[in-house]
């Protein structure tokens, strides 16, 4: 039987541990070919990184400020009343659609700041 992988807790651990025996191995062989090696200042660091980041985008005004300081804000606009060209129905009321440039900002922001924490997780 293959040692269960100290990766997040006892109770990972144990849930590891009822998986028959080949899928056990092919997740240990799977993690040894792409050499994670994870620790716990990775995991603080990463998980760290990721909350810090997602409270500070979350807040909004932060997200603006961030549009505004690289010349973005007509994009964080988009889909808005306070952009020119927003959408309206056929009676010029504010028609419905599917996201705003804040909401693609706000994912795009943390899209990059998730791959930060990954990378910090898995080489620290």
């Amino acid at each position: 039987m293959i040692a269960p992988l100290q990766i997040y807790s006892r109770d990972f651990d144990a849930d590891f541990l009822k998986l028959p025996d080949a899928i056990q191995a092919r997740i240990q062989s799977a993690i040894d070919h792409l050499g994670l090696r994870l620790s716990v200042w990775g995991l603080v660091v990463g998980l760290g990184v990721d909350a810090v980041t997602h409270g500070w985008a979350d807040r909004r005004s932060t997200l603006a400020w961030l549009a505004k300081v690289t010349g973005k804000t007509e994009f964080y606009s988009l889909g808005t009343g306070t952009h020119p060209a927003h959408p309206v129905t056929a009676m010029g009321k504010p028609a419905a659609h599917l996201g705003t440039g804040a909401y693609a900002l706000d994912q795009s922001f943390h899209h990059l700041w998730l791959l930060v924490a990954a990378l910090l997780i898995t080489l620290v």
